[in-house]
């Protein structure tokens, strides 16, 4: 689910056309799962409750000690997660 949100998170703020092409790198960095993707920012005026990446967080510090990263440049926005492991029975 926390990819899915990242994926829609990257392009509802983003432009995406032919001429500005959205690229999402999804990538495994050790215990974490790295989504990067290239800035071109569009304005989403009030359609952005800016909740998404809120949430995200909230949930994970409910599941793990481990925080999200979030990692920004002029160019790039990447969000570092951890990956969760199920509890063995």
């Amino acid at each position: 689910m926390t990819l899915q949100l990242l994926i829609e998170n990257a392009v509802k703020h983003n432009e995406v056309s032919e001429a500005f092409p959205l690229r999402i790198p999804i990538r495994r960095n050790e215990d974490s799962l790295e989504v990067e993707n290239n800035l071109k920012p569009k304005d989403v005026g009030d359609n952005s409750k800016k909740t998404g990446l809120k949430n995200i967080q909230q949930q994970y510090t409910f599941f793990s000690e481990q925080p999200i990263k979030i990692i920004t440049s002029d160019e790039r926005y990447m969000v570092r997660v951890p990956i969760l492991k199920a509890l063995e029975k």
